[in-house]
């Protein structure tokens, strides 16, 4: 039989900060984390500089085949930078917005908890100090946020994957702001923080948790580095049972 070369697939841990006294029917992050359950990334599809780059451009049929394999939450990592002017309004092109709306919506029709974020833009963790750079990104959520209202609840946004190159002082300001801006539009929908450097969970205990009802706070976790990152040899947890 031939011998399988297993790659492994990174998992994003999330967990709940605030657990809200709602009656209402909003879904609730408590009832958000039990219910996404098992989750893939539709990764390097729509985080290259463009879509095609890396992997094939997505089909619908992909997500047919993730409710198939009993998958719960699809993550849809979105590079913004290349689609997006560099001078203010900063307007992101309405090709590549409709081009995201339609990903999201295939996952969304088939009830799907679907994930969005901002993905390999590295320019607003090189010059956060810059102010220009600044309102770009909080142009770029301003239009997401604006474009996305009305979808189902089931639709979360992740504000920046990875913020590897901020202090945790800029990455908690980014994110409080940010979330402010996503506020004006989406008060209630879920959004997932990291804390700073590569989003893991010592930085996560150390960032400044938004003062929100609905945010759900994620770290990444490579462990050990080998498999789970490099996706050399095999592993699985040990467990010695005493007579």
């Amino acid at each position: 039989m031939t011998k399988m070369k297993v790659k492994i697939l990174i998992i994003t841990v999330s967990i709940l900060f605030f657990i809200p006294d709602i009656t209402s029917a909003q879904i609730t992050p408590w009832q958000a984390i039990s219910q996404m359950q098992k989750g893939i990334n539709l990764g390097n599809t729509l985080e290259p500089p463009y879509e095609g780059n890396w992997n094939p451009p997505a089909q619908k049929y992909y997500f047919d085949l993730y409710k198939t394999a009993g998958f719960n939450c699809v993550r849809i990592p979105v590079r913004w930078d290349k689609h997006t002017g560099t001078v203010s309004p900063y307007k992101i092109d309405e090709t590549w917005l409709q081009r995201v709306e339609t990903v999201l919506d295939w996952g969304l029709e088939r009830d799907l908890f679907v994930v969005v974020n901002s993905h390999h833009d590295d320019w607003i963790k090189q010059n956060y100090s810059n102010p220009d750079i600044r309102a770009r990104f909080d142009s770029i959520w301003t239009q997401i946020s604006e474009r996305f209202k009305d979808k189902p609840e089931k639709l979360i946004f992740e504000i920046l994957n990875e913020p590897y190159g901020l202090t945790k002082e800029q990455n908690d300001d980014m994110h409080q702001r940010i979330l402010s801006i996503i506020r004006k539009t989406n008060p209630t929908r879920i959004v997932i923080f990291q804390g700073h450097n590569w989003g893991g969970s010592d930085e996560l205990i150390t960032a400044a948790i938004p003062d929100d009802n609905y945010v759900i706070g994620s770290f990444h976790s490579y462990d050990p580095y080998e498999f789970g990152l490099l996706g050399e040899g095999t592993w699985a947890p040990v467990m010695i049972l005493q007579p």
